[in-house]
Protein backbone atom coordinates (compact mmCIF):
# COMPACT_ATOMS: atom_id res chain seq x y z
CA UNK A 1 0.00 0.00 0.00
CA UNK A 2 1.04 3.49 -1.03
CA UNK A 3 1.89 6.03 1.61
CA UNK A 4 -0.85 8.43 0.69
CA UNK A 5 -3.58 5.44 0.57
CA UNK A 6 -1.98 4.19 3.87
CA UNK A 7 -3.13 7.58 5.04
CA UNK A 8 -6.55 7.57 3.90
CA UNK A 9 -7.31 4.32 4.94
CA UNK A 10 -5.90 5.82 8.43
CA UNK A 11 -8.29 9.03 8.62
CA UNK A 12 -11.70 6.47 7.81
CA UNK A 13 -10.15 4.14 10.36
CA UNK A 14 -9.72 6.98 12.80
CA UNK A 15 -13.23 8.97 12.08
CA UNK A 16 -15.38 5.20 11.49
CA UNK A 17 -14.14 4.40 15.29
CA UNK A 18 -14.88 7.79 16.54
CA UNK A 19 -18.11 7.92 14.55
CA UNK A 20 -18.50 4.36 16.22
CA UNK A 21 -18.01 5.00 19.94
CA UNK A 22 -20.29 8.03 19.99
CA UNK A 23 -22.97 7.50 22.79
CA UNK A 24 -26.41 7.00 21.88
CA UNK A 25 -29.10 10.14 22.85
CA UNK A 26 -30.35 8.53 26.09
CA UNK A 27 -34.15 9.54 26.96
CA UNK A 28 -34.89 10.18 30.51
CA UNK A 29 -38.53 9.68 31.09
CA UNK A 30 -40.45 10.59 33.80
CA UNK A 31 -43.81 9.65 35.38
CA UNK A 32 -46.03 9.83 38.43
CA UNK A 33 -48.38 7.08 40.49
CA UNK A 34 -51.21 6.92 37.97
CA UNK A 35 -52.40 3.29 38.39
CA UNK A 36 -53.40 1.32 35.88
CA UNK A 37 -51.50 3.68 33.49
CA UNK A 38 -48.15 4.05 35.57
CA UNK A 39 -47.46 3.12 38.99
CA UNK A 40 -44.29 2.22 41.40
CA UNK A 41 -44.73 -2.19 41.57
CA UNK A 42 -44.11 -1.57 45.11
CA UNK A 43 -46.39 0.92 45.86
CA UNK A 44 -44.33 4.05 46.90
CA UNK A 45 -43.51 7.76 45.22
CA UNK A 46 -40.61 6.21 43.56
CA UNK A 47 -39.07 3.70 41.43
CA UNK A 48 -37.03 3.39 38.67
CA UNK A 49 -36.68 0.59 35.76
CA UNK A 50 -38.45 -2.68 35.99
CA UNK A 51 -39.59 -1.23 39.04
CA UNK A 52 -42.15 1.12 37.21
CA UNK A 53 -45.60 -0.51 35.56
CA UNK A 54 -48.59 -0.47 34.31
CA UNK A 55 -50.46 0.19 30.67
CA UNK A 56 -49.09 3.09 29.32
CA UNK A 57 -45.77 1.95 30.93
CA UNK A 58 -45.61 -0.87 29.27
CA UNK A 59 -46.37 0.73 25.98
CA UNK A 60 -43.31 3.37 26.61
CA UNK A 61 -41.23 0.34 27.16
CA UNK A 62 -42.36 -1.33 23.67
CA UNK A 63 -42.39 2.04 21.61
CA UNK A 64 -38.56 2.54 22.88
CA UNK A 65 -37.79 -0.73 22.36
CA UNK A 66 -39.31 -0.74 18.64
CA UNK A 67 -37.95 2.90 17.97
CA UNK A 68 -34.54 2.11 19.08
CA UNK A 69 -34.21 4.40 21.56
CA UNK A 70 -32.38 4.29 24.88
CA UNK A 71 -35.10 4.90 27.78
CA UNK A 72 -34.27 5.23 31.31
CA UNK A 73 -38.07 5.47 33.39
CA UNK A 74 -38.43 7.07 36.80
CA UNK A 75 -41.33 7.58 38.63
CA UNK A 76 -41.41 10.44 40.93
CA UNK A 77 -43.27 12.90 42.67
CA UNK A 78 -45.31 15.58 42.89
CA UNK A 79 -46.50 15.95 39.11
CA UNK A 80 -45.30 19.72 39.09
CA UNK A 81 -41.82 19.09 39.80
CA UNK A 82 -41.58 16.50 37.02
CA UNK A 83 -43.55 18.09 34.82
CA UNK A 84 -41.12 21.40 35.43
CA UNK A 85 -38.13 19.11 34.55
CA UNK A 86 -39.09 17.94 31.32
CA UNK A 87 -39.32 21.28 30.42
CA UNK A 88 -36.27 22.53 31.59
CA UNK A 89 -33.96 19.51 30.39
CA UNK A 90 -33.12 18.50 26.69
CA UNK A 91 -33.19 15.27 27.09
CA UNK A 92 -36.54 14.15 29.40
CA UNK A 93 -39.78 13.19 28.78
CA UNK A 94 -42.82 12.71 30.24
CA UNK A 95 -45.94 10.19 30.45
CA UNK A 96 -49.19 9.88 30.60
CA UNK A 97 -50.05 13.28 29.61
CA UNK A 98 -52.89 14.92 27.82
CA UNK A 99 -52.55 17.00 25.26
CA UNK A 100 -54.12 20.39 26.42
CA UNK A 101 -54.19 23.51 24.28
CA UNK A 102 -52.08 25.13 27.11
CA UNK A 103 -49.16 22.03 26.65
CA UNK A 104 -49.85 21.74 23.34
CA UNK A 105 -46.66 24.22 21.97
CA UNK A 106 -44.41 22.69 24.97
CA UNK A 107 -43.64 19.66 24.30
CA UNK A 108 -43.03 17.51 20.97
CA UNK A 109 -45.72 14.68 21.40
CA UNK A 110 -45.30 10.99 20.87
CA UNK A 111 -48.60 8.50 21.09
CA UNK A 112 -51.03 8.48 22.16
CA UNK A 113 -50.09 5.81 24.65
CA UNK A 114 -53.31 4.98 26.38
CA UNK A 115 -56.85 6.44 26.21
CA UNK A 116 -58.44 8.17 30.08
CA UNK A 117 -62.00 8.95 30.67
CA UNK A 118 -62.56 11.88 33.47
CA UNK A 119 -64.99 11.34 36.02
CA UNK A 120 -66.72 12.43 39.30
CA UNK A 121 -66.39 10.09 41.97
CA UNK A 122 -68.67 10.23 44.78
CA UNK A 123 -69.48 7.73 47.81
CA UNK A 124 -70.95 4.57 47.04
CA UNK A 125 -73.93 5.52 49.18
CA UNK A 126 -74.25 8.89 47.51
CA UNK A 127 -77.52 9.85 46.50
CA UNK A 128 -75.61 12.92 44.10
CA UNK A 129 -76.79 12.72 40.49
CA UNK A 130 -75.48 15.06 37.55
CA UNK A 131 -77.21 15.54 34.21
CA UNK A 132 -74.34 18.25 33.07
CA UNK A 133 -71.47 19.16 34.00
CA UNK A 134 -72.85 22.48 36.14
CA UNK A 135 -74.65 20.44 38.19
CA UNK A 136 -71.19 19.59 40.26
CA UNK A 137 -70.52 23.07 40.79
CA UNK A 138 -73.07 23.52 43.81
CA UNK A 139 -71.42 20.44 45.70
CA UNK A 140 -67.16 20.64 47.41
CA UNK A 141 -65.21 18.97 44.41
CA UNK A 142 -61.54 17.84 44.88
CA UNK A 143 -59.38 17.79 42.82
CA UNK A 144 -55.40 16.73 42.13
CA UNK A 145 -53.18 19.63 42.44
CA UNK A 146 -51.32 20.90 38.61
CA UNK A 147 -53.58 17.96 36.53
CA UNK A 148 -55.00 18.68 33.72
CA UNK A 149 -58.55 17.93 34.96
CA UNK A 150 -57.88 20.86 37.98
CA UNK A 151 -56.99 23.33 34.99
CA UNK A 152 -59.95 21.78 32.84
CA UNK A 153 -62.62 22.65 35.62
CA UNK A 154 -60.84 25.83 37.42
CA UNK A 155 -61.12 27.38 33.23
CA UNK A 156 -64.97 26.07 33.91
CA UNK A 157 -65.80 28.09 36.74
CA UNK A 158 -64.98 25.56 39.83
CA UNK A 159 -63.85 26.35 42.59
CA UNK A 160 -61.63 23.73 43.63
CA UNK A 161 -60.52 21.90 46.75
CA UNK A 162 -56.42 20.65 45.57
CA UNK A 163 -54.14 18.19 46.83
CA UNK A 164 -50.75 17.00 46.02
CA UNK A 165 -51.93 13.56 46.33
CA UNK A 166 -54.79 11.66 45.52
CA UNK A 167 -54.99 9.39 48.33
CA UNK A 168 -55.63 12.59 50.21
CA UNK A 169 -58.43 12.96 48.06
CA UNK A 170 -60.05 9.88 48.49
CA UNK A 171 -59.88 10.08 52.13
CA UNK A 172 -61.87 13.18 52.28
CA UNK A 173 -64.24 12.31 49.79
CA UNK A 174 -64.59 9.14 52.35
CA UNK A 175 -64.69 11.09 55.49
CA UNK A 176 -67.00 13.44 53.84
CA UNK A 177 -64.90 16.47 53.58
CA UNK A 178 -65.70 16.91 49.88
CA UNK A 179 -68.05 15.67 47.82
CA UNK A 180 -67.37 14.81 44.09
CA UNK A 181 -63.33 13.63 43.07
CA UNK A 182 -62.26 14.63 40.13
CA UNK A 183 -60.26 11.65 38.93
CA UNK A 184 -59.28 9.55 35.79
CA UNK A 185 -61.92 6.64 35.89
CA UNK A 186 -59.38 3.58 36.06
CA UNK A 187 -56.91 5.15 38.32
CA UNK A 188 -59.91 6.04 41.09
CA UNK A 189 -61.82 3.04 41.11
CA UNK A 190 -58.15 1.70 41.52
CA UNK A 191 -56.69 3.72 44.18
CA UNK A 192 -60.56 3.46 46.04
CA UNK A 193 -60.18 -0.13 46.10
CA UNK A 194 -57.02 -0.14 47.46
CA UNK A 195 -57.63 2.27 50.51
CA UNK A 196 -60.70 0.14 51.08
CA UNK A 197 -63.21 3.58 49.93
CA UNK A 198 -66.39 2.53 48.71
CA UNK A 199 -67.17 4.74 45.66
CA UNK A 200 -68.93 4.92 42.26
CA UNK A 201 -69.20 6.88 39.32
CA UNK A 202 -71.48 9.91 39.24
CA UNK A 203 -70.65 11.65 35.49
CA UNK A 204 -68.40 11.26 32.82
CA UNK A 205 -66.61 15.24 32.46
CA UNK A 206 -64.11 14.35 29.94
CA UNK A 207 -62.67 11.77 27.66
CA UNK A 208 -58.72 11.93 26.15
CA UNK A 209 -56.20 10.51 24.91
CA UNK A 210 -52.32 9.73 26.94
CA UNK A 211 -49.74 10.97 25.49
CA UNK A 212 -45.30 11.21 26.43
CA UNK A 213 -44.55 14.68 25.85
CA UNK A 214 -40.53 14.99 24.95
CA UNK A 215 -38.61 18.51 25.48
CA UNK A 216 -38.18 20.64 22.14
CA UNK A 217 -34.61 19.92 22.74
CA UNK A 218 -34.91 16.32 22.35
CA UNK A 219 -33.47 15.40 18.94
CA UNK A 220 -36.35 15.43 16.09
CA UNK A 221 -35.48 12.07 14.72
CA UNK A 222 -35.92 10.32 17.32
CA UNK A 223 -39.51 11.77 17.98
CA UNK A 224 -40.04 10.40 14.91
CA UNK A 225 -39.09 7.07 15.25
CA UNK A 226 -40.79 6.83 18.74
CA UNK A 227 -44.24 8.10 17.12
CA UNK A 228 -43.77 5.85 14.23
CA UNK A 229 -43.41 2.89 16.81
CA UNK A 230 -46.67 3.75 18.40
CA UNK A 231 -48.08 3.71 15.03
CA UNK A 232 -47.17 0.44 14.19
CA UNK A 233 -48.10 -1.15 17.65
CA UNK A 234 -51.47 0.10 17.29
CA UNK A 235 -52.12 -1.12 13.94
CA UNK A 236 -50.90 -4.46 14.83
CA UNK A 237 -52.98 -4.69 17.80
CA UNK A 238 -50.40 -4.38 20.32
CA UNK A 239 -51.70 -1.56 22.64
CA UNK A 240 -55.01 -3.18 22.88
CA UNK A 241 -53.07 -6.46 24.38
CA UNK A 242 -51.21 -4.74 26.73
CA UNK A 243 -53.97 -2.64 27.88
CA UNK A 244 -56.39 -5.54 27.92
CA UNK A 245 -53.61 -7.85 29.85
CA UNK A 246 -54.56 -5.86 33.23
CA UNK A 247 -58.05 -6.29 33.11
CA UNK A 248 -57.91 -10.45 32.69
Amino acid sequence: MSRNNWLIASIFLLFGSISFNLPAFELKLLTENSPPFNMSAGGGNFARGDQVVGIATNVVREVCKKANVSCEITLRFPWNRIYQQTLERSDYGIFSMARTPERASLFQWVGPVAKNKWVFLAKADSSITLNKLGDAKKYIVGAYKGDAKEKFLTDNGFNLQTSLKDDRLAKKLDEGKIDLWASSELSGQMLAKKLGISVKQVFVFGEIDLFIGLNKEVPADVASKMQKAVEELNKSGRIYEIQNSYFR
